[in-house]
């Protein structure tokens, strides 16, 4: 039993959340646009099945997130944090096959019930995410390449499986308009994300965007996105976008006025958390979904591990992952 728990919380299901949250954002605005209306909440009869291929297409990102974790395990050493595939003592050959099985889920599933656009978004989605992991590709060492590879990932990728669901086609311009505050938003969650991690992913020689320019610079061109991020809102009449980023704003110039620790994670945590609570807004089923697996997810590190995760709260060595 607690292996089987090890093998399930490796997909980091605690970080699938915004994965969700971006396919519901999707399918939000597709579901609004297609009713000719800024916003509008989504009636419970179609949140069940849109869900449903949801948590599938998630299969995808959750075998990039073991991945991940095999290819970082001793920048994760490094770093603050609680390394699950390490301390648990996971070897590579069992971690690529949970990876293999959440992979087989996103590909297999959408073809055998016609969802071919679920399907082609999961292999977009594992391809993008293994050359963020893997070498010769590496997009999670390179600077500007880590963080565009992860808005491509949330803002693109996933906005567009619920857009899809949603019932709108991918290959247009209203897509594009649609999706571009969301990427911006993830461009600016993704750099800020890196810069706790300087020092260890300096160590390693992990050159990120934030290791390349710093933190302060790394922060202003988080701050630009986030500014991005509102404009195109506005162009594109997405009320829940522009609310998401003039939320959000605050707490990215509160860091660049007078950067401290608190402040530092509260842009990434907080702000995203912002744009999670905004979605569960119009989706609840998500609100609902998010809880119980953020409480799984305590419960399985303080009684298992002895560690506090998830939090809000800035991260120790033990309190991280």
């Amino acid at each position: 039993m607690r292996r089987a728990l090890n093998y399930l919380f490796l997909t980091r299901p605690v970080v699938l959340i915004p994965v969700w949250g971006f396919c519901i954002l999707g399918f939000i605005r597709a579901f609004a646009l297609a009713h000719h209306t800024a916003l509008i909440a989504v009636p419970l009869q179609m949140q069940f099945p849109a869900l449903r291929w949801i948590l599938i297409f998630s299969g995808a990102p959750a075998a990039v997130y073991v991945i991940n974790q095999i290819a970082d395990r001793l920048v994760d050493q490094a770093n603050p944090g609680f390394p699950l595939l390490v301390k648990c003592k996971i070897g590579a050959g069992e971690s690529f096959a949970v990876a293999g099985l959440c992979a087989a889920i996103a590909l297999a599933m959408p073809l055998v019930y016609h969802r071919p656009a679920i399907a082609f978004l999961s292999a977009i989605a594992l391809a993008l995410g293994v050359a963020y992991c893997l070498r010769p590709f590496y997009f999670s060492g390179r600077p500007c390449a880590d963080f565009l590879a992860n808005a491509c990932g949330y803002g693109i990728v996933a906005f567009g499986a619920g857009w899809s669901l949603g019932g709108l086609p991918l290959g247009s311009i209203l897509f594009v308009k649609a999706c571009a505050p969301y990427f911006l938003l993830m461009c600016a969650g993704s750099i800020s994300s890196t810069i706790p991690d300087i020092g260890g992913d300096k160590a390693c020689g992990k050159i990120t965007t934030a290791v390349r320019f710093g933190a302060r610079r790394a922060h202003l061109i988080a701050l630009f996105c986030i500014v991005g991020a509102l404009a195109s809102a506005l162009i594109a009449g997405d009320r829940l976008a522009l609310l998401g980023a003039c939320l959000a704003m605050p707490l990215y110039l509160a860091y660049a006025v007078r950067p401290n620790q608190l402040l530092m994670e509260a842009t990434y945590k907080a702000g995203g958390a912002i744009i999670m609570l905004l979605a569960a807004l119009f989706f609840p089923l998500f609100f609902v979904l998010g809880i119980l697996v953020f409480l799984a997810a305590w419960l399985y590190f303080r009684y298992m591990h002895g560690v506090n995760y998830p939090s809000l709260l800035p991260a120790t060595r033990n309190e991280k992952r």
